[in-house]
């Protein structure tokens, strides 16, 4: 009888075609479908970098929007704690670039009786004359999106069709929260802002998204660190900036540069932009560009956010060190290191440390004994 010859690795003893090479088949042929589309709809483009540069020099050099802090076909991150004068700042940019071309103010916070009312002098009864260039907008029906469709592209193709509407390529997004998803998780703030990321490389438009910091002390520095959500948003912009209140003064407000992409940063701690709220007879409340400062001089002091975590860590440590069994011993570093997932010499360091804040504090606090 002839002996017919199977080939290793490929059958079993009956013949029967092994399933894990079936699989390397699949796999096999997955990967060759992907790379014949990929050649089909290819994303990037290569090129020696001097014709990128030789092709950018056609283009025209963006221009500010916003001093430095903010250009064309940017997207710009303006942060701030509550009622520091975000979307009064927002709308005051706004009005100058109206001057020049159409903008869109997408109102999400304010109805429009109390925007009527903040653009009123209550004196004199006069209203405030936007230029026309000035456009406001706002939710006509918050339950008119239709089962089925995803939340945030129904709102930026909204967006789209209302900047098409008025030829517009400059949008400010008053706030962030509005625009779906919670923004608070990393998870849900990554898929919008590189929904809007993708839209903004569409047709280079310029957009600015107001957002809140967390909550904290009053007059505290203004930090990426402090972004409500996830500080992951900073990613995917060009630059943001802050307004903060002064401790001076209640109507002083002072704006800090937080990162900058076109140009470098000159509006940092060191060199805070300082503005006084004013009335105006024409009925909006303005900022009055007053001096450039120091973000110290406005804030009280704060321990930095790093070092606050760190000696939380080393309290974690210190207090279950504290914690007596029932033997009357207390927690070993061994098991205070496998509890918090670091070296029995690391929760030494944690406690000892710990410890000598409490010492510093108690010696602080004996000094104004009488």
């Amino acid at each position: 009888m002839k002996r017919i010859q199977i080939p290793k690795n490929k059958f079993n003893p009956k013949g029967d075609k092994l399933e894990n090479d079936t699989h390397a088949e699949q796999e096999k042929l997955r990967k060759e479908k992907l790379r014949t589309e990929v050649l089909k709809h290819n994303i990037f483009v290569s090129k020696p970098a001097s014709e990128f540069i030789k092709e950018a020099r056609e283009l025209p050099d963006p221009k500010p929007l916003y001093r430095n802090i903010w250009h064309e076909g940017e997207i710009v991150l303006f942060v701030g704690d509550t009622n520091t004068g975000k979307s009064l700042k927002a709308i005051l940019i706004a009005i100058k670039i109206a001057l020049h071309q159409v903008v869109i103010y997408a109102d999400f916070e304010l109805t429009s009786k109390v925007f009527q009312l903040r653009s009123t002098n209550k004196d004199s009864n006069t209203s405030f004359n936007y230029p026309d260039n000035f456009i406001r907008l706002e939710y006509a029906d918050w339950n008119n999106i239709p089962d089925g469709y995803n939340e945030i592209e129904w709102i930026i193709e909204t967006l789209k069709v209302h900047m098409e509407k008025h030829k517009c390529k400059v949008l400010i997004v008053d706030n962030i929260t509005y625009l779906g998803g919670k923004v608070e998780d990393a998870k849900d703030a990554t898929p919008l802002f590189k929904a809007l990321k993708e839209w903004q490389r569409e047709n280079g438009m310029s957009l600015m998204i107001l957002a809140h910091l967390r909550k904290r002390k009053p007059c505290s520095p203004i930090s990426i660190d402090d972004l409500l959500g996830s500080s992951r948003q900073m990613n995917f912009t060009d630059s943001a900036f802050g307004i903060g209140e002064s401790k001076i003064d209640k109507s002083w407000r002072y704006v800090k540069q937080l990162k900058a992409r076109l140009t470098e940063k000159t509006y940092g701690a060191n060199n805070v932009i300082l503005y006084e709220l004013t009335p105006k007879e024409n009925g909006l409340l303005d900022l009055v560009f007053k001096d450039y400062s120091t973000e110290h001089e406005h804030t009280e002091d704060q321990i930095p956010r790093s070092q606050e975590m760190q000696i939380a860590k080393w309290k974690e440590a210190w207090e279950q060190r504290e914690l007596i069994d029932e033997d009357g011993n207390p927690s070993s570093f061994k098991y205070i290191g496998e509890l918090f997932g670091y070296s029995h010499p690391t929760a030494m360091s944690y406690v000892k440390q710990y410890q000598a804040v409490l010492d510093k504090e108690k010696e602080e606090k004996s000094k104004y004994k009488l």
